[in-house]
C-alpha cells in the first residue's frame, strides 16, 4: 500500500516533465519559444548555399548578410499576409531570424515572435500564446497551432531544388 501512495505522488511530476518536449521544430529554450531546423543541401558549399538563400528569401524578409567569414544571414520576418489561414492569428506575425551556413547544410533559428491583431488591438508573443510558467511548459493548444507555423516556416526556408533541363 505504501508503494502505491509513493507512485501516486510521482505521477504529477512525470506529467509535468513531459510537457516541455519540442513540438515539431519549436523548442522552449532559455524561457523563450524558438523555431530551429537544420536543412540539408549536401551538394553545395557554404558560399553557394549563401547565394541561393539570399536569392530565395522574399523581399519582405530584409535579409542582411553578416559577412563571408561567419556565413550568417540575419533579418526581420514580417509575415503580414502569409498567416491569414490561421483563424486565431489572422493579421501580423513579426520575428527575428538567423540562418547559419556550413558546407552541405544550413540552420534556421527564428525567435522574438510577436503576433499583432489590429482589429482587436492585441499584441502577443509566442511565449504568452503557446507557453506558460515563464515559457517553461507548453499550453494545451500549442501543438495544433505550432504545427501550422512549423509547416509554413519549413516551406519558406527550404531551398528550391534545381531540375536539369533536357533541352540542352
Amino acid at each position: 500500500m505504501k508503494q502505491f501512495f509513493v507512485l501516486l505522488l510521482f505521477i504529477p511530476f512525470i506529467g509535468y516533465a513531459q510537457n516541455n518536449k519540442p513540438i515539431g521544430n519549436f523548442f522552449l529554450e532559455n524561457n523563450e519559444v524558438i523555431y530551429r531546423r537544420v536543412f540539408s543541401d549536401s551538394l553545395d558549399s557554404a558560399a553557394v548555399i549563401m547565394k541561393k538563400l539570399i536569392a530565395a528569401l522574399p523581399q519582405h524578409m530584409e535579409a542582411r548578410k553578416s559577412g563571408e567569414e561567419n556565413n550568417m544571414i540575419t533579418g526581420n520576418y514580417d509575415g503580414t499576409a502569409e498567416f491569414q489561414v490561421i483563424a486565431l492569428y489572422q493579421e501580423e506575425l513579426k520575428a527575428y531570424y538567423c540562418i547559419e551556413v556550413k558546407n552541405g547544410k544550413y540552420r534556421v533559428t527564428i525567435r522574438n515572435f510577436i503576433l499583432f491583431c489590429p482589429g482587436i488591438q492585441t499584441i502577443n508573443t509566442f511565449n504568452s500564446a503557446f507557453a506558460k510558467q515563464n515559457a517553461t511548459i507548453w499550453r494545451m493548444n500549442a501543438p495544433e497551432d505550432l504545427h501550422t507555423f512549423d509547416k509554413r516556416f519549413t516551406d519558406l526556408f527550404t531551398l528550391p531544388t534545381g531540375t536539369a533541363k533536357s533541352d540542352w
